[in-house]
């Protein structure tokens, strides 16, 4: 498509998702070792990208998505979030490490998402008043979607990456952009 993405540019830095895993199954698939293995589970994936302060996006009546410019002060937010649910499907191998009291994990494999909602919001002061103008919407979104996941650590120290196989945008309605984050896990269970 003829779209350009600047209007997209997200913020890297201030950009960020959050990954929470509300149930985890491990299979082994060793009866004595046990240090290949399963995981899946459910979880929900919070993307939240930063936007340029004074640009949001809409959705016209033909389904194409564009920028908006807004300004209500020198000093506003904006940003684009996506909430999906996420059903991972992993295969794990472990390292023991001091007669396996702990082991380092390596795991890969692929995922399997569904938006719930999605929204746009622009933080900004009225009259020394904090104000907010969040407008839910589907936004030309991808409602399915799938992509591959790796993960690796030793103790309390994790790291993740996912990339996702399926554009953000539906074909022709909006910038040919594909999400892609990596991480540190902060809390491991």
């Amino acid at each position: 498509s003829g779209y350009s993405t600047d209007f997209l540019r997200n913020d890297l830095f201030r950009s960020n998702s959050a990954h929470i895993n509300l149930l985890q199954k491990n299979i082994s698939l060793q009866r004595n070792r046990n240090t290949i293995g399963l995981v899946t589970g459910l979880g929900l994936k919070l993307q939240s990208y930063r936007l340029d302060n004074n640009t949001t996006i809409r959705r016209l009546e033909d389904g194409t998505i564009e920028p908006q410019v807004l300004y209500f002060d020198q000093n506003q937010k904006s940003k684009f979030s996506v909430v999906s649910l996420i059903v991972p499907l992993l295969s794990e191998y472990q390292v023991p490490v001091n007669h396996y009291n702990n082991r380092i994990y390596i795991s890969g494999g692929l995922y399997g998402g569904f938006r719930l909602s999605s929204h746009t919001k622009v933080k900004y002061r009225l009259d020394g008043k904090k104000e907010k103008l969040k407008t839910p919407g589907h936004y030309s979104l991808h409602d399915f979607k799938y992509g591959v996941m790796v993960r690796a650590g030793y103790r309390w120290f994790n790291v993740f990456a996912t990339y996702e196989l399926v554009p953000l945008f539906r074909d022709g309605m909006g910038p040919e952009l594909t999400p892609v984050t990596f991480g540190v896990t902060l809390l491991r269970l």
